[in-house]
C-alpha cells in the first residue's frame, strides 16, 4: 500500500492508525533528508541491522527477518537510491506499506510502478472539516479568523494544527510566535536539532528531553529525538538570523564526538580554522573515498590563508575519482599559483574531470595546452597529459582505425614508469574498438597494475572496459560474474557510483546471457537514477529498449528513446541509439523506419550492423530487393550476422550462386 500526499496532509498518521486498528505487528523505518547518501537507510532501520547486496538479495534478507508482518518505510522521497532499487523485490516478498510526498522522483515513481501497489491518496481536507479541526485546536477563533487560516493552509492538517495553535495565518508567523512562547534554553534545543538535521541524542541537548517533547514539535524515535515534520525543521531554520545560525552550528560542533561531522558545523559557524583542523583530523581514520573526498574539500575551503596548492589539486584529484567532477572543477577555480609546472597540473586535472563527465573535445584541448606549457620537461607530468590526450581521442577510434598512437602512450607509459595501469586501459580499449586482438590482454594487466599499486579507480574503469569485451564477445557468464564481484568490491570501498555501474553491467549481462526478464525492473530503476555511468548508459539503454520491444511494452520502450539520445554524446555510443531504435520499430511492425535508420552514415561497429540486419529484414517483409553485404565486419562476434545478411540476400536474388538454405544454416 503507497499512502500519498502534501507534506503534512496526515500519511504517517493514516498509515499509524491503519497498522494499529488492522491489528498489524510491524517493522518500521524512516527515511531522512539529511542522511539520504547512506545505502538501505530505512530499511536497516527497520530492521535494526545492516544490510547490504543487490535489491533481489536484500529482499530476501528483509524477507526473513519481517516474516509475515508488514514492512512500514516512512518518507521515501527520502530514501536512498538502493533502497528504492529494492522497492519492487520488496513488494514481492512481503506486506509493504510506505509513504512518500507527492511530486516523487522519477526513480521513485518508476520504483513503485514496478511494484503491485494499492495506491492511497490523502486529498486536502474538504472546508467544512478544516473550519471543524481549527476550532477544535483553538476555540477562541473567530469566523473570519478561522476562514482566513482555512484559506491559509489550504486542507493541509499540519498548516492547520500548527496556525491554529498560533492563532495565525502564515506557517512561519506560527512558529515564530510558538518558538517565542518557549523558555530560552528550550528554544534553543529545538533549533538546534532544527540545524543538525538528523535524530539527535539527547546528550546533544542543552535541556533535559522532556522539555523539547513538550513543546509539541518533537517526537521519540527510539532512542532519538526528532522534530514532528520535516518542513518545521526547515522552517525553523529559515527563521534563524545568520549569526545566531553561527553561534547554533559552534555549539553543535562543540557536542559532537566525530571530527568529520564537526568540520561541517565549524564550517558553518565561521571558525574556518578549527573547521580545517577537524577535518584534517577526521581524514587520519580510515574513511570511504567519498567521505574522504568531501573532507579535502572541506579543508580546502576553510584553510587559512590561501589554501595550499597541494590540498586544492589533492582534492580535486580526490573528488574526481569518486564521480564528483563538477565539484573538482569549483576546486581548480580557487589554484592562483601561475607557474608553468601548477597551471600544467590544473589543466590535466581540467582534462580528467572532462573525460569523467564525457566532454572529451574540452578534455582534449585541455590535456595540448597543458603540453604546451612544459616542452620537453617535467617528464611525469609530460607522460600524464599525453595519456589523457590519448584517452580524450578514444571515442572517435572506430573499426579499423589505426592504434599506433596509444600503443605509443603505452610504451612511453612503461619507459617512464608513470601511470602504467591506465595506459595499459587506454591501449586496451583502442584494440577492442578497432576489432584488434590483444584487448583482452592489455586490459587484464591492466587491472593486475592497479591492484599493485593501490589504483582503485583505474581497477573499476578497466573492469568496466573488459566486461564490455566480454559482452561483445558474448562471454556473458565470466562478464557477470566479474560485474557482480566488482560491484560487491565498490560497495566494500563505499563507492557508490561504482556500485551502481557494475550492478547494471551484471544486470545487462544476464539478460543477454541467459534470456531471462526478471531483471529489467531492476536495470530500468538502476538507469533512472541521477548517477553519471559515462558511455555505458547508451549500451545499457539501447539493450534494455530492445527487450522491452521484445515483451510489447513499445509504449514503455518508446518513453526511453529520449534518454538514449540524450546521453549517446560519442559517435560509437551513438550507434547503440539507431541499434535500439531499430529494434524497437521492428517489433513494432514499423519497418519504413527501420530502412530510414539504414540509410544513415552508420559507424561501422555492433550497433551499424544490427541496424542493418533488422533493415534487411524489413526489406524481405515489404518484398523489396536485400542488398548484398559489402564490408565483412571486423568483430568474430557479429560473423553469424554477416552471413545472415547473406542469406537474406541471396534469398531476394541478389547473391547470385549462393544458396539461401546453407547460408541460414551457417548463421
Amino acid at each position: 500500500v503507497v499512502v500519498t500526499g502534501e507534506l503534512g496532509s496526515g500519511k504517517t498518521s493514516v498509515a499509524r492508525a491503519a497498522l494499529t486498528l488492522g491489528g498489524y505487528h510491524h517493522r518500521r523505518g524512516t527515511a531522512l533528508a539529511s542522511l539520504s547518501h547512506i545505502p538501505y537507510l530505512p530499511i536497516k532501520r527497520a530492521l535494526g541491522t545492516d544490510v547490504h547486496g543487490g535489491g533481489e538479495a536484500v529482499a530476501g534478507r528483509v524477507a526473513g527477518v519481517v516474516g509475515a508482518r508488514v514492512l512500514f518505510l516512512e518518507d521515501l522521497q527520502w530514501a536512498d537510491d538502493e533502497t528504492l532499487c529494492a522497492i519492487p523485490h520488496l513488494a514481492r516478498r512481503m506486506r509493504l506499506l510506505v509513504t512518500t510526498t507527492d511530486g516523487t522522483s522519477d526513480a521513485l515513481r518508476t520504483a513503485l510502478a514496478e511494484a503491485d501497489r494499492a495506491p492511497v491518496h490523502l486529498a486536502s481536507l474538504p472546508a467544512a472539516a478544516a473550519h471543524a479541526l481549527a476550532r477544535e485546536i483553538n476555540p477562541r477563533l473567530d469566523d473570519v479568523a478561522t476562514e482566513e487560516l482555512v484559506r491559509a493552509a489550504r486542507g493541509n492538517p499540519m498548516m492547520i494544527q500548527a496556525l491554529a495553535s498560533a492563532g495565525t495565518s502564515a506557517l512561519a508567523d506560527a512558529l515564530a510566535g510558538r518558538l517565542e512562547q518557549l523558555p530560552r534554553m528550550t528554544r534553543r534545543a529545538v533549533e538546534l536539532m532544527s540545524l543538525l538535521g538528523r535524530p539527535t541524542e539527547p546528550d546533544l541537548l542543552p535541556v533535559p528531553a522532556g522539555d523539547v517533547l513538550a513543546t509539541g514539535l518533537v517526537r521519540l524515535e527510539g532512542d532519538h529525538l526528532k522534530i514532528e515534520h520535516a518542513r518545521i525543521a526547515e522552517v525553523i531554520v529559515e527563521l534563524i538570523d545568520d549569526a545566531h545560525r553561527a553561534s547554533l552550528h559552534g555549539a553543535i560542533a562543540d557536542r559532537l564526538g566525530d571530527p568529520a561531522e564537526a568540520a561541517v558545523h565549524l564550517a558553518g559557524a565561521e571558525r574556518a580554522s578549527e573547521a580545517y583542523a577537524a577535518a584534517i583530523r577526521a581524514m587520519e581514520t580510515p574513511r570511504s573515498p567519498e567521505r574522504r573526498a568531501l573532507l579535502l574539500k572541506l579543508a580546502a575551503l576553510t584553510a587559512p590563508g590561501a589554501p595550499p596548492t597541494k590540498l586544492l589539486l589533492d582534492a580535486t584529484k580526490a573528488l574526481i575519482d569518486v564521480g564528483r567532477a563538477e565539484e573538482g572543477t569549483e576546486i581548480l577555480d580557487l589554484v592562483d599559483d601561475e607557474s608553468p609546472i601548477v597551471r600544467a597540473t590544473v589543466l590535466h586535472h581540467r582534462a580528467w574531470a572532462a573525460i569523467s563527465i564525457g566532454h572529451f573535445a574540452d578534455a582534449a584541448r585541455h590535456a595540448e595546452e597543458g603540453l604546451a606549457l612544459i616542452p620537453g620537461r617535467e617528464p611525469e607530468l609530460d607522460t600524464s597529459l599525453r595519456l589523457r590526450l590519448a584517452e580524450a581521442n578514444l571515442p572517435a577510434v572506430t573499426f579499423g582505425t589505426d592504434t599506433a598512437p596509444f600503443l605509443a602512450a603505452l610504451e612511453l607509459a612503461r619507459d617512464r614508469g608513470v601511470e602504467l595501469d591506465r595506459a595499459l586501459r587506454i591501449a586496451g580499449v583502442s584494440l577492442m574498438q578497432s576489432g584488434r586482438r590483444g584487448a583482452d590482454d592489455h586490459l587484464r594487466a591492466s587491472i593486475l597494475e592497479a591492484k599493485k599499486s593501490g589504483a582503485v579507480t583505474n581497477e573499476f574503469r578497466a573492469s568496466v572496459e573488459l566486461i564490455q569485451l566480454l559482452f561483445q564477445q558474448k562471454d556473458g557468464e565470466e562478464g557477470e560474474a566479474l560485474a557482480l564481484a566488482m560491484a560487491w568490491r565498490a560497495h566494500e570501498q563505499g563507492l557508490g557510483n561504482w556500485e551502481t555501474r557494475f550492478r547494471i553491467e551484471a544486470a545487462a549481462l544476464h539478460m543477454m546471457r541467459v534470456g531471462r526478464y526478471d531483471v529489467i525492473d531492476e536495470l530500468e530503476a538502476l538507469l533512472d537514477r541521477n548517477t553519471p555511468i559515462g558511455t555505458l548508459r547508451p549500451r545499457a539503454e539501447g539493450l534494455l529498449i530492445g527487450c522491452l520491444a521484445e515483451l510489447g511494452m513499445f509504449d514503455r520502450a518508446r518513453a526511453r528513446i529520449p534518454n538514449l539520445e540524450k546521453w549517446a554524446i560519442s559517435e560509437r555510443s551513438q550507434t547503440e541509439v539507431w541499434s535500439g531504435m531499430a529494434r524497437l520499430h521492428w517489433l513494432a511492425g514499423d519497418l519504413e523506419a527501420v530502412i530510414a535508420l539504414a540509410d544513415e552514415d552508420l559507424f561501422r561497429g555492433p550497433g551499424g550492423t544490427v541496424v542493418r540486419l533488422e533493415a534487411d529484414w524489413a526489406r524481405m517483409e515489404l518484398g523489396r530487393p536485400v542488398p548484398d553485404p559489402d564490408i565483412e565486419p571486423g568483430f568474430e562476434y557479429l560473423k553469424a550476422a554477416f552471413v545472415e545478411r547473406c542469406a537474406l540476400a541471396a534469398l531476394s536474388g541478389n547473391a547470385p550462386g549462393e544458396d539461401p538454405v546453407a547460408l541460414f544454416d551457417e548463421a
